[in-house]
């Protein structure tokens, strides 16, 4: 965004609650949504309601917002921040459209807006954060066989306790990941998160 107008953003599903994340340490999993699912232009543009609404910042500035779809089809704002989002976001974002939202900022902080560039999307990506749950780690997979993987980190230690997530963004093991070309996107996600809960093992 830059002086009260949203110049670029896309939205993304988050498969299960952040509530759920920090709680239930249910895996962090996000992925972009198609162009064409009705939803994308509707979020798109309450977003830019939303940033038309608030006190105009000079220059580019990143930042991320998360809203709700509620079960009688309305958008409705849950949080804005002038920062980028947590999590493989940033990664996500640069892979689809070879923009770095980091760089973005600093390049607007420092009087070059001009200079932050985009291209139109490319394939789609998403990302899974896979947190710790409370208990002693027993088993991490060292790989990830899912053919859309394009980086898999892990941190865990087999053996090691922990206390579960301090944060929804705490993790044990990280993925960025392509998505296929389908409509079914929860499906998509899904898959990653069974993969990993069938992978890992928690006493």
């Amino acid at each position: 965004m830059a002086d009260g107008v949203l110049l670029h953003g896309w939205p993304a599903l988050y498969l299960n609650t952040q509530w759920a994340n920090y709680h239930t340490s249910a895996p962090l999993v996000s992925g972009m949504l198609p162009a064409d699912d009705p939803l994308c232009r509707r979020l798109v543009d309450a977003t830019a309601e939303v940033v038309a609404a608030l006190p105009a910042a000079p220059g580019v500035l990143p930042f991320h917002a998360e809203l709700f779809h509620t079960p009688d089809d309305e958008i409705v704002l849950c949080e804005i921040a002038c920062r980028a989002g947590g999590a493989g976001i940033v990664e996500v974002h640069e892979l689809s459209f070879g923009l770095n939202l980091y760089q973005a900022g600093l390049l607007g902080q420092a009087g070059r807006s001009d200079q932050v560039r985009w291209h139109e999307p490319g394939p789609a990506h998403g990302h899974g954060w896979f947190l710790p749950r409370a208990g002693t780690l027993r088993r991490i997979p060292e790989h990830c066989p899912l053919p859309g993987a394009v980086r898999y980190r892990t941190s865990g230690v087999p053996g090691r306790h922990y206390p579960g997530p301090r944060s929804a963004n705490d993790s044990v093991a990280q993925l960025i990941f392509a998505l296929p070309d389908t409509h079914d996107l929860p499906g998509a996600l899904r898959t990653v998160q069974d993969w990993w809960l069938d992978a890992v093992c928690w006493d």
